[in-house]
């Protein structure tokens, strides 16, 4: 091939590489998720022709979204991100009755508390507190109760102490120790009896 040709094709060439770069440039730019609004992204996980996961955006960015983790048709995971993306919290049905009986909230990513109904009768009973989504203390109130309360301590996430009141008189007189394995090692009075606020997991 002559210079003179050579030169023509990789002219031609230049321009083809050119023009597909400026209409890639434009698709991409009508195509930018800001620009498109709202818009709603559903998912089939499992391939059943029903979607199993609805994710919302609002200006590029995922605001929130709706899970079905047992595939009954029913929404019983939800999320709700803040303005930079982050997880701010999110709410589940985990007995898969259409009623929602846990709530968590994230700082910086990680859960950061998380709130149990855990006998499903529409009274919250447990709430944990968490470092750095590793949990740290428990406070459980059967069903909202003043007495009865027990305070679980852990340990790099596994339970270490347990602060029961066992007689219902509002204080805190039993403390449980715990291996590693979650077995109890030991029981023993708390003296002096504590009251549940000492602990300040409210």
């Amino acid at each position: 091939m002559t210079t003179p040709n050579r030169n023509r094709v990789i002219l031609a060439l230049v321009g083809a590489c050119g023009l597909g770069l400026i209409v890639g440039c434009l698709i991409c730019r009508l195509s930018t998720p800001a620009e498109l609004g709202a818009y709603v992204l559903k998912c089939d996980q499992n391939s059943d022709g029903v979607p199993d996961a609805e994710i919302y955006h609002e200006q590029g960015r995922v605001v929130r979204a709706l899970y079905d983790r047992n595939f009954d048709g029913q929404w019983d995971y939800f999320e709700w991100r803040r303005a930079d993306g982050s997880l701010a919290r999110a709410e589940m049905d985990d007995n898969f009755d259409d009623k929602v009986d846990g709530w968590l909230t994230y700082q910086a990513g990680n859960v950061e508390q998380s709130i149990y109904d855990t006998d499903f009768n529409g009274v919250s009973d447990l709430v944990m507190r968490y470092r750095h989504g590793i949990p740290y203390a428990a406070l459980c109130r059967p069903n909202g109760a003043t007495n009865h309360v027990r305070i679980e301590l852990y340990r790099h996430g596994m339970l270490e102490k347990e602060y029961r009141d066992a007689d219902g008189d509002g204080l805190l007189e039993t403390v449980l120790s715990y291996d590693p394995f979650g077995n109890e090692a030991r029981r023993e009075p708390q003296v002096p009896p504590m009251l549940p606020t000492q602990f300040k997991l409210e």
